[in-house]
């Protein structure tokens, strides 16, 4: 192999790795919001459960 091509492969290399770590943070972020969102709709979900059984308690 001369020179050229193995920058063009290292150059690959590169692309492919920089690709890899895009796709992992936005992993991440889409993990983090939906977790959130979990988080969000289980207490939404508690109160209109405990407003419900105060409310029939009565």
């Amino acid at each position: 192999m001369d020179e050229e091509e193995i920058s063009k492969k290292e150059n690959d290399s590169n692309k492919k790795s920089s690709g890899l770590g895009k796709a992992k943070a936005v992993a991440l972020a889409s993990a983090k919001k939906m977790k959130n969102g979990t988080c969000v709709a289980i207490k939404w979900l508690k109160s209109k459960c405990h407003k419900k059984n105060i409310i029939s308690s009565s």
